[in-house]
């Protein structure tokens, strides 16, 4: 079995984690012994802080600087047809050259 955790996006105020506070959590949930990092993603709705989420494949790949190859990067749902088609393949492609596999 596979155990993995959905990244915490917040600190303990509420506010959105920065590159680096991202990168260590990152860093965290490997040295806990979990096998992946997953996000979801959801088109922002402005002044709705549960549902304005930052684009998880920019998440991920600063998550995949932070950790090694063996950890899992993952979207739990990625909402495609609300998306351009090229833009999110060219954003899956940055991914993958970023975070080989």
């Amino acid at each position: 079995m596979r155990i993995g955790l959905w990244l915490p996006l917040v600190d303990s105020t509420g506010t959105l984690l920065n590159g680096p506070a991202l990168a260590e959590r990152a860093r965290m949930i490997e040295a806990a012994g979990l096998d992946g990092v997953w996000l979801g993603d959801h088109t922002p709705i402005p002044g709705d802080v549960d549902r304005d989420l930052p684009d998880p494949l920019l998440y991920l790949a600063i998550c995949a600087q932070a950790t090694s190859p063996a950890l899992e990067l993952g979207t739990s749902i990625y909402s495609l047809p609300l998306r351009n088609k090229y833009d999110a393949a060219q954003r899956f492609y940055t991914l993958e050259t970023i975070a080989k596999g």
